[in-house]
């Protein structure tokens, strides 16, 4: 299989998550699963795709992250959606429920994941360009995390 294969795998297995997440409930045992693919999915499958994406030694950083495309789709559409759910479950009821906690607490989850793989990549020549786009990766996952939280 090639890198452009992996890309677009992960990015459509992400899409189908935050796919999954629209048009599920936001109670039962749907949720609980939707919020738990979302939080780990990105952690494990983006390093994937930043590995495939700049398999080529001899591709500019531009390419490598053009080469991305596909798979940038699926992370924004599944960190938004999580993110407008959690910032959802916050607003509802008392402010005694730590929704607001579990939203910073995944937050700050995917910043030390992202960080800690995008850094062990980063330690070696061979893959250091991976490790720029797991860090990238974690900006768009933050940036559209964001804009979710807002809508």
């Amino acid at each position: 299989m090639t890198g452009r294969v992996w890309v677009v795998a992960v990015g459509v297995a992400l899409g189908a998550i935050g796919v999954f997440g629209l048009i599920i409930g936001r109670a039962g045992e749907a949720a609980g699963l939707f919020i738990l693919l979302a939080i780990l999915a990105p952690l494990v499958l983006w390093p994937v795709a930043a590995i495939a994406g700049t398999a080529d030694p001899n591709r500019a950083m531009t390419d490598q992250a053009a080469a991305l495309g596909p798979a940038w789709p699926g992370l924004a559409l599944v960190s938004g959606i999580l993110m407008n759910w959690l910032m959802d479950l916050a607003g509802k009821g008392s402010h005694e429920n730590y929704a607001a906690l579990f939203l910073i607490a995944v937050m700050c989850f995917h910043a030390i994941g992202f960080g800690i793989i995008g850094l062990a990549l980063m330690s070696t020549r061979r893959w250091r360009p991976a490790g720029i786009q797991v860090l990238l990766g974690y900006g768009a996952l933050l940036g559209s995390g964001l804009l979710g939280m807002m809508f």
